[in-house]
């Protein structure tokens, strides 16, 4: 799943996705209310395509064909969701958190991690950010500096 870029978007889209009135989004994601002017801007954007397309993903209804033969290899006959997947998982992490067990606890924070995974929340780093460079005891001269950062 991929989020959408405007952060407030994403917040907006997933409060509605969960079940939440358009003005209990619109808190959600951080608007102030200001009168019909907002609210008649949200609303357009949720019959827009991204806002919708979004909405469809956290349902659960925008599923790959690959996505369809796994739950129906795991579940036979029966749709599996994104919001059934994620109402499942946190309810091992509830009874997880009620054990003194430090195991469990433990459990209950990777199964947090697994849940924020699949609503799009944060995503694995797979890149590495930093650049390597080429470390020689000759300095630069001023020419090869300006050519090499001064562009940057």
């Amino acid at each position: 799943m991929t989020r959408l870029r405007n952060e407030r978007h994403e917040l907006f889209a997933q409060a509605l996705a969960y079940g939440r009135t358009e003005e209990e989004a619109l808190q959600a994601a951080g608007y102030c209310h200001r009168g019909a002017t907002l609210l008649a801007r949200l609303r357009a954007l949720t019959e827009s395509g991204s806002i919708r397309r979004r909405i469809a993903e956290i349902k659960g209804e925008a599923r790959e064909p690959a996505d369809e033969q796994l739950a129906e290899a795991v579940l036979p006959g029966k749709t599996v969701t994104v919001a059934m997947l994620t109402a499942g998982l946190l309810r091992i992490a509830e009874e997880c958190e009620k054990s003194d067990i430090a195991a469990a606890k433990n459990v209950a924070r990777s199964v947090y991690m697994d849940v924020a995974k699949l609503n799009g929340l944060i995503g694995e780093r797979n890149e590495n950010p930093h650049a390597a460079h080429d470390i020689t005891a000759e300095p630069l001269s001023e020419s090869e500096w300006a050519d090499r950062y001064a562009g940057a």
